[in-house]
């Protein structure tokens, strides 16, 4: 009914739901009996919301409240499954977004964090541009952003330690809340790796020749990896963070080493 009642596209999710599970895109009628049943088997005992759905691009914010204003830290822009699964795989900075576009997620997010009377913190929000440039707020909270993103990929991109930030700021201390220097490029990616048997794994120093800034490999040989609808189906495989001199570079070198992971056959061995 209440698909019925808010139209197609839209977005089914669990009330409480984390890591986007149980989250899943109603593009069609064709598809809604097949996606409302993988909904209800893995949303858990939680309701569940009916949403619209935004066509466009998603992306995380990482800001800093001080005396009722809000200041941008970065803006990263996520890599996602494709639909009808809205999981993100991986994340990279800096984007291509325009400045009017940049002007009006920071006009957004001031005005939620006046709304929430969100104030001396450290702020962190996922939004969606839509394909017309409007800004979408998905979610937002007085906290740093998991998975590595403030403790790692904050710090290396912008120059600022917005932990130490976020810290200086609860004790009432001044705080550094403008990039210190140009950003650096950097891809964040998760081993989103297609379905099957894993049969070739990258050595170490294999790696070691590409231009990567981090790794993190949890998956061995003979590990079945399944497709990726939610979060806990690809955060403990581990991840691999790439640079380059530009954004572009960064993202084609971590696709390269991505395709050293092999999978489907029932060989093992060693690349």
């Amino acid at each position: 009914q209440a698909t019925e009642e808010l139209g197609l596209p839209c977005i089914l999710k669990p009330r409480m739901g984390s890591g986007s599970r149980g989250v899943v895109s109603i593009l069609n009628e064709k598809d809604m009996k097949k996606n409302i049943s993988q909904h209800m088997k893995t949303k858990g005992e939680d309701d569940s919301i009916v949403e619209k759905f935004i066509q466009g691009k998603e992306f995380g914010i990482d800001g800093i409240v001080k005396n009722n204003k809000f200041y941008l830290v970065l803006i990263r822009e996520k890599i996602m499954t494709p639909l009808p699964y809205r999981q993100e795989i991986g994340y990279f900075a800096p984007t291509d977004m325009k400045q009017e576009q940049v002007n009006k997620t920071k006009e957004l997010l001031a005005r939620c964090c006046r709304v929430l009377k969100l104030d001396e913190c450290i702020i962190q929000a996922d939004i969606i541009i839509n394909d017309m440039g409007k800004p979408y707020l998905i979610e937002i909270a007085g906290r740093p952003a998991g998975l590595n993103m403030s403790s790692f990929f904050v710090p290396y991109v912008t120059g600022i330690d917005i932990i130490s930030e976020g810290i200086k700021l609860s004790l009432g201390e001044d705080v550094i809340i403008k990039n210190s220097r140009e950003p650096k490029p950097l891809v964040c990616h998760f081993l989103n790796l297609k379905k099957g048997y894993v049969v070739g794994l990258p050595k170490r120093e294999k790696l070691l020749t590409y231009n990567i800034v981090d790794y993190k490999i949890n998956i061995n040989i003979g590990d079945y990896i399944y497709t990726v609808r939610e979060g806990r189906d690809i955060l403990a495989r581990g991840f691999i963070a790439t640079t380059g001199s530009n954004i572009n570079e960064a993202l084609n070198e971590a696709n390269r080493i991505l395709n050293l992971f092999l999978t489907g056959g029932c060989s093992q061995h060693e690349l």
